[in-house]
């Protein structure tokens, strides 16, 4: 697909491939058509609020924990309330729909 680096294109992208062009540009654009044509994708955040959970537990120093939230909460732009309610959540999976079945 190198052909399209040879070609004024900007003006043809639409909707969320402009999106992703803008954002993520040309090489991931390209990628996403070359090995994911054709499906829609949500890129949901859930993933990222799980993993500033992990690295807040990882890094989260009970000696100084009032700077350290607010330290942390700065570094991952999220709110000191969302440092301390990681604190008391850990990795393990919420199995309590599985166990229904």
């Amino acid at each position: 697909m190198d052909w399209i680096k040879d070609i004024d294109f900007a003006d043809l992208l639409e909707k969320d491939v402009r999106l992703v062009f803008e954002h993520c540009k040309l090489a991931t654009l390209l990628d996403l058509w070359e090995n994911l044509p054709g499906i829609n994708i949500y890129i949901s955040e859930k993933s990222l609020f799980e993993m500033k959970k992990r690295y807040i537990r990882k890094y989260f120093d009970r000696e100084d924990d009032n700077n350290n939230a607010k330290a942390l909460a700065a570094r991952l732009k999220a709110s000191e309330k969302f440092v301390y309610e990681a604190l008391d959540t850990t990795d393990k999976k919420d199995d309590r729909q599985e166990r229904l079945l």
